[in-house]
């Protein structure tokens, strides 16, 4: 069964490529701020375009695209944060719903919980998956965030 489960985990990763991003810190409320850690293309999703939880594979030449976004809380309350007003921006300006959100070290029992509680005092790191095909090469480095365009780039 390991076996399996390793070769699984082989086989996913080797179709996902990860790039890292740039440290920036961008606020998102009071004493609440939040940074775009990695952009994730993948080759399959499990996420779309209704409650099948079907395994998605993206056309030839494209990917779906996730994001590791960080969240940092200096703040002595805690705070909501909202990933329906979260969007990704293609380069032609078109913008991409979050799917699903899953907090780090933390599953959810439902991927479709788009409000989380950042504690106060505490920083989290969230996997946000959209339901974007995009051309493999295609540069991510554009969202909107609570109604701000924010730019991103990837590290040397």
């Amino acid at each position: 069964m390991k076996e399996i489960l390793l070769l699984l985990l082989l086989g996913f990763s080797l179709n996902m490529d990860a790039q890292k991003m740039k440290p920036e810190m961008h606020e998102y409320a009071d004493g609440v701020e939040y940074s775009v850690v990695r952009v994730i293309r993948n080759k399959f999703t499990q996420y779309g375009n209704g409650d099948d939880h079907r395994m998605y594979i993206a056309e030839k030449g494209k990917r779906f695209i996730s994001v590791a976004m960080e969240f940092s809380s200096k703040s002595d309350k805690d705070e909501i944060i909202d990933f329906t007003q979260i969007f990704l921006i293609d380069k032609d300006g078109k913008r991409y719903k979050v799917e699903s959100v899953l907090q780090n070290k933390k599953l959810s029992t439902t991927v479709e919980k788009f409000e989380m509680v950042l504690k106060a005092g505490k920083t989290r790191t969230y996997l946000i998956d959209f339901w974007a095909s995009l051309p493999k090469d295609e540069p991510i480095q554009r969202m909107n965030v609570d109604g701000i365009d924010i730019t991103f780039e990837p590290e040397d």
